[in-house]
Order: C-alpha cells, then sequence, then structure tokens
C-alpha cells in the first residue's frame, strides 16, 4: 500500500511554512475557518491537479488558485495577506511524502506555484524518490530572511526535473499506484470531491453520530473473499520463499564444494612445484643423473601445462555456470509485484522470459550452443529488465536470420548487455537505449553491443582496455569474455572496445565461423 505520511504547505493561504503528519485514518476537524478546506484543497490540486475548491465559510466568493497564493482576506475589499504591491511574485509549494509498504521506500510529490503581479500563475511538479521530507529544504535566506524557493531555484539546487500539467500528472499518478490517464482523472475528482469535501453548515458532533456511531448494516462478503486471495496469495509466496531458499542451500553447497576443489588443486599444484624444485637441484648436484633429471623435468613442466589449463577450463565454466541471486530475488519482487497489482498477463511474460533465461543459462551442459539461442538468451534477459527499469531502458537486437545456425560460445552477449545497462544506461539521466547488431564478413561474423549511456572518459577506457588486454576482471564482465574468446578462436579474433564520455559506449566481437577451441 502506498499511504500519504507528510504534507508541506508555503505560501498557501494562511500556512506560511507549515509541516503536517499524515496518518493512515486522519481526522480533519474543527471549526469554521480553521483551515480544514485548505488542507484538503492543497491535497487534491497537488496530487490530481482539481482547482474544483471547496467553499469557504467564512469568505464571500468562490475560491481561486490565486486566492490561495495569494492568501484572500476580503473578497468584497480585495485585500490579500501577500498583496501584488509588496509581494509582486508569490512561490507556493505544496509537497507530498508518500510511503510505498512493499518496496519500503519514501518519495516525495511536489508542486511549485508561481503567481505573478498579474495573478496569472505558473504550476511545475517534480519527482524526489528514497527522500524524506526532512532531507529537504523549501526555503532558503537572503540577507536575514527567510525566503521560498522558485522553482527554477529548487531545480537548481536539488537537480530536479521539473514537469508541467501533462507529464507531471501522470507521473504523480504512476507514482501512488493509481491505473488512469488524463482522460480519466475529471471522472474520478467528482467522485473524489464527495468524499472529501467540507461542508461548513453541518456540526461535528451530528457528522460523527450519523458516520460513525450509529449502527449501518455492512456486506463482508467482499472482505471474506479478498482474505480467501490473500490467504492463497501468502501460501503461494511460502512456496516460492520455499524453493528459493532450497536454491540458496543448493547454491551454498556447490561453492563449498568448488572452494574443496580447489584447494585440493592448489595442493596439487604446490607440490608439482616443489617437486621441480627438488628435481633442479638433484640435476646441479648429479651431473650422471642429468638427463634422467631432464626427462623428469620435462614431464612435470608438461603436467603443470595441463593443470593449468584445467584451472582455465573450471574458471570458464563458473562464469558460465553462475547465477546471481540479487537478479534472480529482484525478478521474482518483480513478478510478485505484478500478480498483486493484477497484472496477469505482465507477470506470465516475465515468468515465461525468466524461464527461457534459465534454460538457456544450463543448455544442457553445452558450452557452445547456437547463435539463435544466444540472442535469444540474450532477448529474454533484457524483456526482464525493461520491467523493472521501463521508465530508462529501450532495447533493439538485429542480428540477421542467416547468422543463427553458426555456433558461439555461449554467453558471448548477454554479459555485455548488462554490462551496458548497469554501467552505461542506469548512470544517466532519462531513457537510454542498447543497440545489438550483427553482420558477415569473409572469414567472421561481428557482433556490436553499443548504449548511449554516460560513456567513459579517456583514462577509464584506458583501464578496461588494458584489462581486455592482460585478463584481469576489473569488475566488467568484459575481460572473462575477451579470454574465453581468445581460448576457442585464438590470434585474429577477440574484443574491442571504444566510449566516449556523455554518448555512450561499443563493444565490438569478431568470431569465427568455424570455432576451434585453443589451449
Amino acid at each position: 500500500m502506498i499511504q500519504l505520511t507528510k504534507v508541506r504547505l508555503i505560501n498557501w493561504y494562511a500556512f506560511s511554512h507549515e509541516t503536517a503528519p499524515i496518518g493512515q485514518f486522519t481526522l480533519i476537524a474543527g471549526k469554521n475557518g480553521n483551515g480544514k478546506s485548505v488542507l484538503l484543497d492543497a491535497i487534491k490540486y497537488a496530487a490530481y491537479g482539481d482547482t474544483v475548491f471547496n467553499k469557504s465559510s467564512e469568505s464571500k466568493g468562490s475560491r481561486t488558485l490565486y486566492s490561495y497564493t495569494r492568501g484572500l482576506l476580503d473578497a468584497t475589499a480585495g485585500t490579500y495577506m501577500r498583496p501584488a504591491e509588496r509581494f509582486p511574485n508569490v512561490y507556493s509549494h505544496i509537497v507530498l511524502e508518500y510511503h510505498d509498504d512493499l518496496a519500503d521506500r519514501y518519495f516525495i510529490l511536489g508542486t511549485v506555484i508561481e503567481t505573478s503581479a498579474t495573478n496569472n500563475y505558473r504550476t511545475r511538479r517534480y519527482v524526489m524518490e528514497d527522500t524524506r521530507l526532512e532531507e529537504v529544504s523549501h526555503t532558503y535566506i537572503e540577507d536575514g530572511r527567510e525566503q521560498p524557493y522558485s522553482a527554477d531555484g529548487l531545480q537548481k539546487a536539488y537537480s530536479l526535473i521539473m514537469m508541467d500539467r501533462e507529464k507531471g500528472l501522470p507521473k504523480f499518478l504512476q507514482m501512488t499506484g493509481m491505473k488512469m490517464g488524463l482522460s480519466q482523472l475529471p471522472a474520478y475528482l467528482r467522485r473524489l470531491r464527495g468524499i472529501m469535501t467540507y461542508d461548513p453548515s453541518a456540526k461535528v458532533d451530528r457528522f460523527i453520530r450519523d458516520s460513525v456511531l450509529e449502527e449501518k448494516p455492512v456486506d463482508f462478503t467482499k472482505l471474506i473473499e479478498a482474505k480467501e486471495n490473500i490467504d492463497k496469495l501468502n501460501h503461494t509466496f511460502q512456496l516460492i520463499e520455499e524453493e528459493v531458499s532450497e536454491l540458496d542451500g543448493i547454491l551454498n553447497e556447490y561453492d563449498t564444494w568448488e572452494r574443496e576443489k580447489n584447494r585440493l588443486l592448489m595442493d596439487d599444484i604446490k607440490q608439482c612445484y616443489k617437486k621441480k624444485c627438488e628435481l633442479e637441484q638433484q640435476i646441479s648436484r648429479l651431473a650422471q643423473d642429468r638427463q634422467l633429471a631432464i626427462r623428469q623435468k620435462e614431464e612435470i613442466s608438461a603436467l603443470l601445462g595441463t593443470l593449468e589449463k584445467r584451472a582455465r577450463d573450471i574458471d570458464e565454466r563458473l562464469i558460465q555456470a553462475q547465477v546471481n541471486p540479487h537478479f534472480l530475488y529482484n525478478t521474482l519482487d518483480t513478478i510478485v509485484w505484478l500478480i498483486e497489482g493484477g497484472m496477469t498477463d505482465d507477470a506470465v511474460e516475465m515468468i515465461s522470459s525468466l524461464s527461457i533465461f534459465f534454460r538457456t543459462s544450463l543448455s544442457k551442459g553445452n558450452d557452445i550452443i547456437p547463435l539463435s539461442e544466444e540472442k535469444r538468451h540474450t532477448l529474454s534477459y533484457l524483456e526482464i529488465q525493461q520491467f523493472r527499469y521501463r521508465d530508462i531502458l529501450e532495447f533493439e537486437l538485429s542480428i540477421p536470420k542467416e547468422l543463427d545456425g553458426i555456433q558461439v560460445p555461449k554467453l558471448s552477449i548477454q554479459p555485455l548487455a548488462e554490462n551496458a545497462l548497469y554501467h552505461g544506461i542506469k548512470n544517466r539521466r532519462g531513457k537510454g537505449k542498447i543497440t545489438i547488431t550483427g553482420r558477415e564478413e569473409a572469414d567472421a561474423i561481428v557482433l556490436t553491443v553499443s548504449d548511449n549511456g554516460q560513456g567513459m572518459t579517456p583514462e577509464r577506457l584506458h583501464e578496461v582496455q588494458e584489462a581486455i588486454r592482460t585478463g584481469e576482471r576489473a569488475g566488467f564482465g568484459l575481460a572473462a569474455v575477451a579470454e574465453r574468446i581468445a581460448l576457442y578462436y585464438g590470434p585474429g579474433y577477440g574484443m574491442t572496445i571504444s566510449s566516449k564520455e556523455g554518448e555512450g559506449t561499443t563493444v565490438e566481437l569478431r568470431l569465427g565461423k568455424n570455432i576451434q577451441p585453443k589451449s
């Protein structure tokens, strides 16, 4: 559930700078003229753009937006708390803090209203994710006086993206879980006004008796059905949690087995190295056994080469078989969120993509697969991530079908797409795009993964290129892909990377048409 937790009002009628907590069940009560309708109208305007305000119990005339921002005192005399001759421009702020129980995070939906000397106004809206209201100041001190920020000033102070009504209101509705567009908003506001309208002529005690104390028939059928559905969902979640826990146990056992295997392998290498040193000492001491020592040295060197190749093969298999628990957890969380939100079609599509992703990851133990399977594996990964990052991620996969039958090492493209998402697209502002293409040359195929993310500085690009050349991991996964290409294809094939800061990064793989594993 997404719940409103706090409201901040600056230059909104008599509220010059106030922050009020809001609970799940909040009764806004008091005598006429205490500002109940003022608070409700502020929330409706900020969240939904509603300018049909409640009637005043104290002053005559209809309430307007500038009567709130300038603080109308007397409609007949035309007097204001913030008159144009003293305050040519009035900057008003309505700031709503929400809490998302499911994601356990806070976010802010803010509205800035700028009223000119002629009472024309301009409204701008913004979103601050993972932020509490107490972390943000909407005023500053100038010449010893507290002044409210303008929309431009607040944007510069906190690097915000300011939106007009057409962009801001749909974003607010999305953030608060409202599945509707601007065309559906008027009908919703008519129903909302019936709930939130304050009747000044009604007495509070009569309102409480009629609405709270009198016995009223209540039908709990739908509530019971909802509880049964929730119980079923909780049971399903419990089964999923048990399966995830079982998978964690398997992964832990696998890690333990791999550590023990690597330890035994290291012991073998140490023993072989020790034996080699002893044989070299014998060669220097015993000239008569020189020929025997040479043969033993050659045998040991060949054994060391075999062990080193085995170590590389094991490392390669570890890279291919590795399953990222965080990726799995985040994907399952997204599926649960879609199911809870009633978006079952999207949930089924995401589960299907996840199934394809793991089916290709396993590939019946095969290290070499057709390019078509690698394309399908990469596509399923990007489809899964697009559900999580639909606001920032676009992608295009354009590899000719004529290349589908060519055999390639498994996990050649997907790690590059993952690298482009996490180190390129996520670090730029706004939506980014990953483009994957392929072409055929005389004796090779060339696969390209490009993004228009933040790119790299020349110094960082040089570090990554050196990591690829020397085989160091460097935290990107690029070196692992480059090393495997070198093992399978040999000289003349491999990886090149280019990047420009602020424009994006391009990684190009040159692979042979006939794969030949190399030692």
